[in-house]
């Protein structure tokens, strides 16, 4: 990957980062966004993907035929993935809609 892209990129995360964090909105609510990719992505996506595109690349006909019920797992997982990632972000998403006021109003009471 060139300098350029990995720099441009990287400043761009860290932009949004310093930008999200001056909404004062709850470290929870942000901290479950950020999980929601890691934690999907570890569990379900890489796992998958990377046995997917495995049997693509290396499996010849005979080793797909004893081990072809790995490939059908790891659709599945991918397919798990997809629905627990749309799941937990629309309840992130959620939490800022409903939780983020109450926070807001909570905090301006107590000064």
């Amino acid at each position: 990957m060139p300098s350029t892209i990995y720099y441009s990129v990287t400043f761009v995360l860290y932009a949004i980062e310093v930008y999200v964090a001056t909404l004062g909105l709850p470290i929870g609510s942000i901290f479950g966004i950020i999980a929601t990719f890691a934690g999907n992505g570890l569990s379900f996506f890489i796992p998958g993907l990377l046995v997917i595109i495995g049997f693509g690349k290396f499996a010849d006909k005979k080793f797909m035929a004893e081990n072809g019920k790995w490939l059908t797992i790891a659709k599945i997982n991918f397919a798990l993935g997809v629905f627990f990632f749309i799941l937990f972000f629309a309840n992130n998403i959620l939490g800022f809609i409903y939780i983020a006021p109450v926070y807001e109003k909570t905090e301006c009471q107590a000064n």
